[in-house]
């Protein structure tokens, strides 16, 4: 690539370098732009009434070829987003759309030409988004409106002015504002020698309008007007002295059963009670244990003999003679 090609950008508005017409102005179609100035591609909010044309020569000259893109930051944000571009020939053409022009203030874009997937060059120019009117606000008073309201408890009630005298009070103020005398400044106003005089300098006074031109004929009174609605709930009053005792009432009816109490102590002991029923006879026992040795029968055949026990059994024996043995 050349090192000796520019890539500055000169700001041109106008079609093929001629200046814009009048006509052409009101629709504000195309900006030639490059260079060291600042684009200014609209107000905020506006939509499609700027196209700006970037000239792709000075790329075209240094690359064989390649494809262009554009980025666009705004004012206040942080990262740039991409927008469309229309080639046409040697010209890119950028169609300025109301989310560019959401935020007022300056902003930069960036041309960036491409070989291939390769950024080969870019060139980056400040753009300029104007803040457009807010119309919010309610339209201000006429001159006659600011200057009635403001005879209001200078001069008394205006609101009972017939059709008539309201109307000659409004031509005298209109006059007065247009002749310079009511200023947009401090006017002070006073009733003397007949007339509603002002003074809007804080020396001369002039007159306004004589009063008898304010002054109708009195009117009949008028009919009885119809039942107002009720007023609101007015506010709680403070506490009255306590009132005198009254009657004993009615015995109430029975409440309900209480919860149950706690467990009461332990009591006396009791009497003996009566003796009960024999109860049925009980289930057989365990077999015992062995018994002792009963003392066997005695019979008929066992008189003159005695008992002793031998080896844990009782045997019966004949009484031995006074000459055997001794027991």
């Amino acid at each position: 690539m050349p090192a000796c090609v520019q890539f500055d950008f000169f700001l041109l508005l106008g079609v093929e370098g001629r200046p814009l017409q009048t006509e052409e102005m009101m629709h504000m179609k195309e900006i030639k732009a490059l260079g060291g100035g600042v684009l200014h591609i609209g107000r905020t909010g506006e939509h499609e009434a700027v196209h700006v044309v970037f000239s792709l020569l000075p790329f075209k000259a240094a690359f064989s070829g390649g494809t262009p893109a554009l980025l666009v930051r705004r004012a206040g944000d942080d990262a740039a987003y991409p927008v469309p571009l229309t080639v046409d020939g040697d010209a890119a053409y950028w169609t300025v759309t109301s989310a560019d022009t959401e935020k007022a203030g300056f902003g930069q874009c960036e041309l960036q030409w491409y070989a291939g997937k390769t950024l080969a060059k870019s060139a980056k120019l400040d753009f300029l988004v104007a803040q457009a009117l807010d119309g919010g606000a309610e339209p201000p008073d006429a001159p006659s409106k600011r200057w009635f309201d403001g005879l209001e408890g200078k001069i008394g009630d205006l609101s009972k002015l017939g059709t008539k005298e309201k109307e000659n009070l409004v031509a005298a103020i209109n006059e007065a504002a247009r002749s310079g005398g009511m200023g947009g400044g401090r006017t002070d106003m006073q009733v003397a020698d007949g007339y509603i005089r002002y003074c809007a300098d804080g020396q001369t006074w002039e007159n306004l309008i004589a009063l008898a031109e304010l002054k109708g004929a009195d009117g009949r009174d008028g009919a009885k007007g119809d039942k107002g609605e009720p007023g609101a709930q007015g506010i709680p009053g403070e506490r009255g002295e306590p009132g005198a005792r009254g009657e004993q009432g009615p015995v109430g009816p029975q409440g309900k059963t209480g919860a149950q109490g706690l467990q009461g102590p332990k009591g006396d002991k009791g009497d003996p009670g009566v003796q009960g029923p024999r109860g049925e006879q009980g289930p057989a026992g365990e077999r015992g244990p062995k018994g002792e040795p009963g003392t066997p029968a005695v019979t008929a055949a066992d008189n003159g003999k005695f008992l002793r026990v031998v080896n844990g059994v009782w045997t019966a024996e004949a009484v031995p003679s006074a000459g055997g043995a001794s027991f």
